[in-house]
């Protein structure tokens, strides 16, 4: 199947609680926009992928300190993952140097359309259009013991677009893996392309 056949929004690096930088001194009136400009840029990419019926979103690590964060942050990540549940939109989330997702916190329960890779393994998950596969997510969280296993990122069902999400540094001769459709990466602050056509990598 086409790339083109399916509609999804990739974002990663919301880097929630971590201050924007850049500027030595914030005017008084605009601190309260400073200080939540992070959340502010998150929901709006909520609303793109809402307002734009996506099939799906890829998050590709680093959206908030799983392990230390706020209640606050807790409650509006949910709060986001809530709005696309509602809208039917599930989520595939590979955790980056932040945010591992086997440390959200147990007491408050994802919602059933957050699908999260793990840190040991690669993990796949097949999504369905009116009960009919249309791709297959595949990914990992990252970890400093672990390395993505490339080898087990090859597919050849070419009735599905094969995508897959990770995050870390990547060069374009270790994407060149067959059967994968696209790279949703993370962990860099802007966006960029890895390697050239037929390659498809995006940071």
């Amino acid at each position: 199947m086409a790339l083109e056949r399916v509609r999804f929004l990739h974002t990663s690096d919301w880097r929630l609680e971590t201050p924007l930088g850049g500027i030595c001194e914030v005017p008084a009136d605009l601190r309260d926009d400073f200080i939540n400009a992070p959340y502010r840029s998150a929901e709006r990419v909520v609303e793109q992928a809402i307002g734009e019926a996506v099939d799906f979103v890829l998050l590709s690590g680093n959206i908030l300190p799983t392990e230390t964060a706020l209640p606050y942050t807790l409650e509006f990540v949910l709060q986001q993952f809530e709005r696309l549940h509602e809208q039917g939109i599930p989520v595939y989330w590979a955790g980056g140097d932040l945010d591992d997702p086997d440390l959200w916190p147990t007491q408050l329960a994802l919602p059933s359309n957050v699908h999260t890779f793990p840190v040991r393994a690669v993990e796949s998950y097949q999504v369905l259009r009116d009960e009919e596969p249309i791709a297959e997510i595949v990914g990992q969280s990252k970890s400093d013991r672990k390395k993505l296993a490339m080898s087990s990122l090859t597919g050849d069902n070419e009735r599905l677009t094969r995508i897959v999400v990770a995050n870390g540094d990547f060069t374009a001769s270790q994407l060149d893996v067959q059967g994968v459709d696209y790279w949703a990466l993370g962990g860099q602050t802007e966006y960029s392309q890895v390697g050239k056509r037929p390659l498809t990598a995006f940071y």
